[in-house]
């Protein structure tokens, strides 16, 4: 697989461990290139190379991980807003139609 098959792998790939995995055949691929066919990396060599795509990824799935639950905290307390509205405006009604205090 080229450069340009690399990266239309990583873009079309669908899940994180995929994009990973991509980013780590593609440096296998480069290993061998540059040191033979039966050469192997170190594990130093290779979490240097994977360690931004596997933070990027983690990261992206923390930020998506906050937006929904953001997104649930803010529902309910939209809908917390929207029945104290409600029970405040229904005693309001309730005050106005009074003819006296007691």
């Amino acid at each position: 697989m080229g450069p340009t098959g690399a990266l239309q792998s990583y873009i079309l790939a669908e899940t994180m461990d995929e994009r990973v995995a991509v980013v780590a055949v593609k440096f296998y691929e480069l290993w061998r290139k540059a040191h033979g066919p039966d050469a192997s990396p170190d594990i130093q060599t290779c979490r240097k190379f994977i360690k931004s795509s596997v933070w990027k990824e983690a990261l992206l799935f923390a930020n998506g991980e906050l937006h929904r639950l953001k997104d649930e905290v803010t529902v309910k307390r939209e809908n917390n807003i929207a029945r104290d509205v409600m029970l405040n405006g229904a005693d309001v009604e309730l005050k106005l139609k009074l003819d006296d205090l007691l």
